[in-house]
């Protein structure tokens, strides 16, 4: 629960949602989250949250803040399920999560963040439910309703949801920042990885300065598992101003995963700069440094460097590292889509193919048209996903053939994506 001192809430950075909130939506439901029972309270959120009841999210919000932890968790609950979509989520990982490296059963709003942009369509969340989250995320006594309010807040502040509202914008980012100096280990590694999600910047835009250093401070924590986070968010904030301290680190913890997790991150950040670092890693012996140099070396998009890259590949004679060559060459002119969708089916390389093929579908989404095509369902529904989750409107005429096909399930799959198109378009024209 959130602490409470002399009676009042200790909250910073919060939107604060008072008893009038509820009549803005006038029925016996909404107003039963006011009501001093705590079944009662229980029982009107889970009916709102499985009803869908988008409207009555301000006044959910208020019971992020309830003096009861199963309030709490009810209503971050409630409210991931107010914008998530109907299907079991634990089937839709998008990328490479944490969630297999534990023991415990993972909860909703994890298993939500793990589902990425596939987890939700596109919408407005209000400013109270997010600058909530992250005040409960910042300052919760309770570790599960702190984790649960950050991965939450990983789904609903994320730039697949849309622009996040101009309100919560400062109380966000501040909760962020504090949430990444908190006393348990745990909430800073969650925050951490969070981050990344939260304030990824959408193509053309540079991400917050003050996200970007907070991370970079935080490679210097003392839990390791909050260093490596630290360096995966920067990696996806593809923040410059880390480059200096991400090489450092590189160098520093050679070839173990903390000094893996910095080079990703200079590959993902792709700074010229970073060009003499990955091209010395072409010939190492440790074959997930050559997979690494190889993708960084493609997004920076130096052609010269090809003869290396194939001469890393030829060498290495591995799965991971011919697609990552598949992968920089296309990133540097020579595209051979098909290469890369080749590797979705292979059990070592599936993973690796997907992430490269979504992140081609955020700048060049005309590149993956021919996979529609292909006569492999699984690969035609891969296709559409990413396709989906790519923010370009004009993607939805190209899917709507694939509402004709004769798969039930590629079928399925394009009707969502052409939903979270839709949404996302309606969006960004309020």
């Amino acid at each position: 629960m959130i602490e409470r001192t002399a009676g009042v809430i200790a909250v910073l950075g919060l939107i604060v949602v008072g008893p009038l909130a509820a009549q803005t939506v006038n029925d016996a439901l909404v107003l039963d989250l006011q009501n001093p029972g705590t079944k009662t309270r229980i029982r009107a959120l889970r009916q709102l949250g499985d009803a869908a009841r988008t409207d009555a999210a301000v006044p959910m919000a208020a019971l992020l803040l309830d003096g009861n932890d199963n309030v709490q968790f009810e209503a971050i609950t409630a409210l991931l399920k107010l914008y998530t979509v109907r299907d079991d989520l634990s089937h839709r990982t998008w990328g490479v999560g944490s969630m297999a490296a534990k023991n415990e059963t993972p909860t909703f709003p994890e298993v939500a963040f793990e589902a990425g942009p596939l987890a939700a369509i596109p919408a407005r969340v209000p400013a109270e439910v997010v600058a909530n989250l992250s005040s409960v995320m910042r300052q919760d006594e309770s570790a599960r309703i702190r984790l649960g309010a950050a991965y939450a807040l990983g789904v609903l502040a994320a730039p697949s949801m849309g622009p996040l509202a101009e309100a919560a914008v400062v109380p966000v980012t501040n909760n962020t920042v504090f949430a990444l100096s908190h006393k348990d280990a745990g909430t800073r590694q969650v925050v951490a990885r969070v981050a990344g999600r939260i304030f990824a910047p959408v193509p053309g835009a540079t991400a917050s300065a003050t996200i970007g250093d907070a991370l970079v401070a935080a490679m210097n924590d003392p839990s390791p598992l909050v260093r490596r986070w630290a360096m995966d968010s920067l990696g996806w904030l593809r923040y410059d101003r880390a480059v200096q301290a991400l090489t450092d680190h590189s160098s520093y913890y050679g070839r173990n995963e903390e000094g893996a997790a910095a080079l990703h991150a200079l590959a993902r950040i792709a700074n010229p700069a970073s060009a003499p670092v990955l091209r010395a890693l072409l010939a190492n012996s440790y074959i997930p440094f050559r997979v690494i140099a190889i993708e960084g070396l493609g997004r920076i998009g130096d052609k010269s460097v090809l003869p290396q890259i194939a001469e890393s590949q030829i060498s290495a004679r591995e799965e991971s590292v011919t697609l990552a060559e598949a992968f920089a060459r296309f990133l540097l002119d020579q595209p051979d889509i098909v290469a890369i969708a080749d590797s979705l089916e292979k059990p070592g390389t599936g993973l690796q193919a997907r992430v490269y093929l979504a992140e081609i579908a955020m700048t060049r989404p005309a590149a993956i048209h021919p996979l529609l095509k292909t006569p492999n369902p699984s690969t035609r529904m891969m296709a559409v996903q990413v396709l989906g989750a790519s923010r370009e409107p004009a993607e939805i005429a190209v899917l709507q053939p694939l509402l004709q096909d004769p798969v039930p399930d590629v079928v399925t799959v394009t009707s969502e994506a052409i939903r979270r198109l839709q949404a996302g378009a309606a969006g960004a024209t309020k």
